[in-house]
């Protein structure tokens, strides 16, 4: 059983150290647009807010749970409370952004399919 979690606590760790240059990328991309009226839209807005928040979500998950469960820095993490503290609250504050932005993304998406002529002066 050790074995099989500790199999997958370093390929999600791997996953995670991967998707990050990849949504910074993308982010930067989303971001660059700015010259154009479409990337000035709430919609990007709200993608730039989620792609960050995922991207702080994923630092704080690598950095604050899975260095310590691997055993290094155990001394570090022990030590005092700080952080375990920052990562109640980071973790606390991304989910609400994700939760928040996913939900208007959603809105915002599923409007624009059932009303598609509406949803351009609504959206706005």
């Amino acid at each position: 059983v050790e074995i099989v979690t500790l199999v997958v606590t370093y390929l999600t760790s791997i996953i995670s150290i991967l998707s990050i240059p990849l949504m910074i990328f993308i982010l930067r991309v989303i971001s660059r647009g700015n010259c154009s009226s479409v990337a000035n839209t709430a919609f990007f807005t709200f993608c730039k807010v989620a792609l960050a928040a995922d991207i702080l979500s994923l630092l704080t998950t690598l950095l604050l749970i899975k260095i310590p469960s691997l055993g290094w820095f155990v001394h570090f993490y022990t030590a005092n409370d700080a952080p375990k503290r920052i990562f109640y609250f980071l973790n606390w504050a991304t989910r609400i952004m994700q939760g928040f932005s996913s939900t208007y993304i959603c809105i915002n998406r599923s409007t624009a399919v059932l009303f598609p002529f509406v949803h351009p002066h609504v959206s706005a």
